[in-house]
């Protein structure tokens, strides 16, 4: 890549400012002009409208050695703002830039000082720093430091070069960069989300300069292309709804799901053409990224490749198995509080370049570090076994032994998974039938951006490889597609309760390099807490379990448990009368009270519950909190509500959000349905039947439902009917619905007597009868779940 194109590839304000930087200042020291008509004069701007004075100090970088350091300096923090905390939000960019140079100019007005460019790099680095809190930073290769110090480094320079004044200036960029990231990160988090209406980029820059993914309106959803004149929604009817799951900005006509985890991201010219009553694509699909190679990912590559389309699979891990590839290596440690959402599991990286070796200690990262952190190894523990029967638990094609136990370990399930990736020609190395490249996988390959660029997706990708035994390669490249299959799962970002004093607890650090608090993502065996005192907090499932291997060897066992959860009490029940008998109950936390000085642990610290009990002698606190959604590549169509992705502004179908073991049960249906779909062998409705069939009537039986309900099993058996209804039009095998003899493996967990009454239930009742029986229908749910 050319100077000119590595220019070119640059977000659009960094490529702004630089140029802006070079074109003042280079003149100057050219001698082709003075600084005179460069600098901040008040009377020559508000006296003279010499406009451009507001403008021109800022960009002014000064000469000499200096000169480099500084412009580099400021390539590399606003790009890395503008890339990774801003998503390349040009407008969002943009207001930043002008909020914090205002403030810069009003602190720098009666201290007379007529240039900035110190304050606004010294600012920008502040800002980086802030939102980099967990990065090392070396200064001129001699002291390492975290980001949040570099800054005043630099200005401790500034003192030594310059003296006080010099100091002095500098720190106002500090300061006022500092302002607008309180005002804008911190403020709204203890403002329960709700931030400062001045803040919000004005409708006119976004208007000017675009951001990316176009602005929230009232309805919640937003504008895209393709989306005519109003929002793009899309949704409903056939039992479909716009799946609850991540919100896809300006993603306009994107394909089609069936289930939320598993979210197709298609062709963007996706129409209705006129007076059709179906909708169609205007470019045909052939070549489908999926990324994520656990079951649903698995499964969207098997029906794919079935229906000849060419694929590619990406997995962040070295093998197939997603969240059920278990390791004894944990994943590189959570963050402190959390980070937003759109970079909660990883903060991508794109550098420019095409590869990288790496050392040990490269970054402030040792080898093991870099690879965890790329590959992320799955939360699953040793000992774990699925709380749901084996028949609910299970890939075609490769199904367990008939004397499988009614629960099986994790273990037992990453065989299974790998059994089904090695049928389909997916796993490790293996080249799929048919298809005239060299490998269909990819693993140890993380996606850092996919963005749309003409009439294709293009996937810009990391990879990660082992050369020797101190040595490990990145490798960037990008990849194009004519559609994407999103199935990376719900539990790629631990997440950090907001409790005061956690964040101090969570930076203590044993001799031995361990910590004491940490998320239950990295549990794997009881037997390194034996005699300990154990604070697990959470109930659900993850802490009740633990908490089963804990109980027997811990001298304490506390559980922290909230009283204010939402969720419904039976699973909640579920998971609470599972925690073990050796465990004590305790109130949710709320605080952990400042430890002693120069603690080299938490044992002599304090927790203060709600209800003002104090828990002393604390050698552990294990967060079994659960996790985010975040999917950091695909931050340029990720709105955020509250921390969390919500709503969908593209067209993604979903069979009634069945949130829960989906994957197993209906996957296969799924993935043959918007194979099916891409291939022109299956057709949905125009988006105006789409939306009439959402709002009205049927709308109803959209909403999420629990696998083996009244309300999933018929909405599983619409979906069916028109798979069969398709195939009879359009050609394809029928396929059938989930086995009878299966039911009765079903019963402990949910009840056969659901399955039998939705089969046994005529649609005119549905969808056609009394509210009353509509209401029985939608919400009676039937358990068979005594104990498990």
């Amino acid at each position: 890549m050319s100077l000119m194109d590595q220019f070119k590839s640059l977000p659009p304000v960094t490529r702004t400012v630089l140029l802006g930087a070079v074109l003042t200042t280079g003149p100057v020291l050219l001698a082709l002009t003075d600084l005179y008509p460069i600098v901040f004069i008040p009377n020559r701007v508000f006296g003279k409208a010499e406009i451009w004075r507001l403008v021109t100090p800022f960009l002014y970088a000064g000469g000499g050695i200096p000169l480099i350091f500084d412009l580099f300096l400021l390539y590399r923090n606003l790009n890395d703002l503008e890339e990774r905390h801003f998503q390349r939000r040009t407008a969002d960019t943009a207001w930043m830039m002008m909020l914090v140079c205002s403030m810069i100019m009003a602190i720098n007005y009666p201290l007379r000082n007529p240039l900035f460019f110190r304050a606004l790099l010294l600012g920008l680095t502040h800002l980086w720093a802030q939102t980099n809190p967990t990065n090392k930073v070396s200064l001129f290769g001699l002291i390492t430091m975290p980001a949040p110090y570099f800054p005043f480094a630099l200005l401790g320079i500034d003192l030594v070069k310059g003296g006080p004044g010099a100091a002095l200036f500098g720190f106002t960029g500090v300061a006022a960069a500092h302002v607008y990231y309180f005002l804008a990160e911190i403020y709204p988090r203890q403002n329960g989300g709700r931030g400062l209406s001045f803040l919000q980029t004005p409708q006119f820059l976004i208007d000017q300069l675009g951001n990316g993914a176009p602005p929230s309106n009232t309805t919640g959803a937003q504008s895209g292309p393709g989306s005519g004149s109003g929002p793009y929604r899309a949704g409903g009817g056939w039992g479909f709804r716009p799946s609850g799951g991540q919100r896809l900005g300006g993603v306009a006509g994107t394909g089609w799901a069936i289930l939320r985890p598993q979210l197709p991201v298609g062709y963007e010219s996706f129409e209705t053409q006129e007076g059709s009553q179906w909708t169609t694509f205007e470019h045909p699909i052939k070549t489908v990224a999926i990324i994520g190679a656990g079951p649903a990912g698995l499964q969207a590559a098997a029906a794919l490749s079935e229906h000849n389309f060419t694929i590619r699979l990406f997995d962040r891990q070295d093998t197939p198995g997603g969240n059920w590839y278990y390791q004894d290596a944990v994943p590189f440690r959570e963050a402190y509080p959390d980070r937003p959402a759109p970079v909660g599991a990883y903060v991508p990286e794109t550098p420019g370049v095409e590869s990288r070796l790496y050392s040990e200690g490269d970054g402030g990262l040792s080898l093991d570090e870099r690879w965890r952190e790329h590959t992320r190894p799955s939360p699953v523990w040793n000992a774990l076994h699925t709380n749901s029967p084996a028949v609910i638990t299970e890939l075609p094609d490769a199904p367990y032994p008939k004397d499988s136990p009614w629960v099986i370990s994790a273990h037992q399930i990453q065989r299974h998974i790998r059994a089904f990736a090695s049928i389909h020609s997916l796993n490790s190395n293996d080249r799929p039938t048919g298809q005239q490249q060299s490998s269909a996988t990819s693993y140890a390959t993380r996606v850092e951006l996919l963005k749309k660029k003409g009439d294709k997706w293009t996937l810009s990708l990391r990879k990660l490889e082992r050369v020797s035994h101190d040595k490990i390669r990145a490798s960037w490249w990008t990849e194009d597609f004519d559609a994407v299959v999103v199935a990376t799962g719900n539990y790629d970002s631990p997440h950090v309760p907001e409790i005061k004093g956690l964040k101090a607890w969570s930076e203590v650090v044993r001799s031995d390099g361990s910590h004491p608090v940490w998320h239950s993502q990295a549990y794997r065996r009881p037997e390194p807490f034996k005699g300990k005192n154990v604070l697990l907090i959470g109930a659900s499932v993850s802490a009740s379990e633990i908490s089963r291997e804990l109980g027997p060897v811990t001298d304490t066992l506390w559980i922290s448990i909230r009283n204010n959860t939402n969720r419904a009490a039976h699973f909640l029940n579920r998971s609470i009368r599972r925690i073990s008998p050796e465990a004590l109950k305790v109130d949710d936390i709320a605080e952990f009270e400042p430890l002693p000085l120069n603690a080299e642990g938490i044992e002599g610290g304090r927790v203060r519950l709600l209800n003002g009990t104090v828990l002393t002698g604390v050698d552990e606190v294990i967060l079994a909190t659960g996790f985010r959604r975040s999917n950091p590549f695909l931050r340029d169509y990720i709105a955020k509500s509250d921390g969390e992705e919500r709503g969908v502004n593209a067209p993604i179908l979903s069979l009634g959000g069945l949130t829960s073991l989906h994957w197993w049960t209906v996957g296969r249906y799924q993935s043959l349905g918007f194979a099916r779909v891409w291939a022109g062998l299956a057709r949905i409705p125009n988006r105006k039947e789409l939306w009439k069939q959402y709002e009205g009537s049927q709308g109803d039986k959209a909403s999420p439902a629990f696998y083996g309900t009244l309300k999933s099993e018929f909405i599983f058996r619409q979906f069916i009917n028109w798979l069969n209804g398709e195939a009879f039009e359009n050609g394809g095998r029928f396929v059938d619905a989930w086995p009878v003899e299966s039911r009765e493996w079903a019963n402990g967990y949910i009840s056969s007597a659901n399955f039998t009454e939705a089969e046994n239930t005529p649609a005119r009742k549905v969808l056609g009868g009394s509210s009353d029986d509509k209401a029985v229908f939608w919400h009676n749910f039937v358990s068979d779940d005594l104990d498990w």
